[in-house]
């Protein structure tokens, strides 16, 4: 039986001070706290695969989930990389099969929701149900917008952009050194580039001491021309 955590087992609570979560008031939180539970995914762990069951409704604590569909002859569709703070599987509540499948990309701490007391919780109390579609219209915007960017920026601005993001949100605080959680063909997946010209791009960047690469490592050495590569 899962212990639920009622604003007590998680130390810095991710619902209760998370940024993401400010718009939802004390009782809202301790509502989700009330059925939430605290798990752990190791590395290139499977959560849920494509029209399975699904129990669980996920807030990234710590860690990085990709998200993706399964293609003829065993390749994958990339659809998001999940990060800390954001909702796992949101698309199935109300709904008793998940879309899509998700894999850990590194170790991960995920707070769990039960989706059956979720659903019923959302029922019970609209004032709550209004702020989590708030919650949920702000991510649909997100994803908006990186189909915009995806259209509008070239490779290098892609690039720079996803580099710059993974250095702001893959750990507790920013680092500017480390390990590429993802392989080459993921890597170029997630910004719309085929694998050679993903490849191309942070090869340039290397010329360019904008970036250092050791093996799967990306360390930035020059943080400031990348965010204005991003933004072109």
């Amino acid at each position: 039986m899962p212990i639920y955590c009622k604003g007590t087992v998680c130390k810095n609570c991710i619902v209760f001070y998370g940024h993401s979560w400010k718009d939802f008031d004390e009782e809202s939180k301790a509502d989700l706290c009330s059925i939430t539970f605290p798990i752990r995914y190791k590395k290139r762990q499977i959560i849920c695969m494509e029209a399975n069951p699904v129990q669980n409704i996920y807030i990234i604590k710590k860690g990085l989930v990709k998200t993706y569909k399964s293609l003829p002859g065993g390749k994958q569709q990339i659809l998001s990389i999940i990060k800390k703070e954001d909702i796992l599987n949101i698309h199935c509540l109300f709904d008793d099969f998940s879309h899509h499948s998700s894999e850990t990309l590194v170790d991960c701490e995920l707070c769990a929701i039960d989706k059956t007391f979720l659903e019923s919780l959302l029922k019970r109390k609209p004032k709550t149900g209004m702020i989590f579609i708030e919650f949920m219209k702000k991510k649909l915007v997100r994803s908006y917008q990186k189909i915009v960017e995806l259209g509008q920026k070239n490779g290098r601005s892609r690039i720079a952009s996803f580099i710059i993001d993974l250095s702001e949100n893959l750990f507790d605080e920013q680092r500017n050194e480390f390990a590429l959680p993802l392989s080459r063909v993921e890597f170029a997946e997630v910004v719309g580039l085929c694998e050679e010209t993903a490849i191309r791009i942070l090869q340039d960047f290397k010329r360019e001491n904008l970036i250092d690469i050791y093996k799967n490592s990306i360390s930035l050495l020059n943080l400031s021309r990348l965010q204005k590569i991003s933004e072109k």
